[in-house]
């Protein structure tokens, strides 16, 4: 069985690269949204937990929650700033909301 192609090559050749043309916009905003999720846990690179010692009861909630184990408490919680990763799982666990979230300051 013989197929034939009776229309022009121009007209196959605009079809092709207009979905090429089409894959390659979604592909860039694609591209577009993963650099700015990556900005946007980068940020939370520059994050440090903090205790407000007024309000910290030293219930210890918060160190069962740290993945990275930068809480201590004793009275009252304290974080390691070296330790923490800013992912503010004790923030949102702490029932007192003593701990909050600051911008990290440069070491330089």
């Amino acid at each position: 069985m013989n197929i034939t192609v009776t229309s022009t090559g121009s007209m196959l050749d605009d079809n092709i690269k207009f979905f090429f043309q089409k894959q390659a916009e979604a592909m860039e905003e694609q591209k577009d949204e993963v650099e700015q999720r990556i900005e946007e846990l980068e940020v939370g690179q520059n994050l440090v937990a903090v205790v407000l010692s007024d309000k910290c009861g030293g219930c210890g909630i918060c160190t069962d929650v740290c993945p990275t184990g930068a809480i201590e408490v004793g009275e009252q919680a304290f974080v390691n700033s070296e330790a923490c990763s800013g992912c503010a799982a004790c923030v949102s666990e702490c029932p007192n909301e003593a701990i909050i979230l600051v911008q990290k300051k440069n070491s330089k």
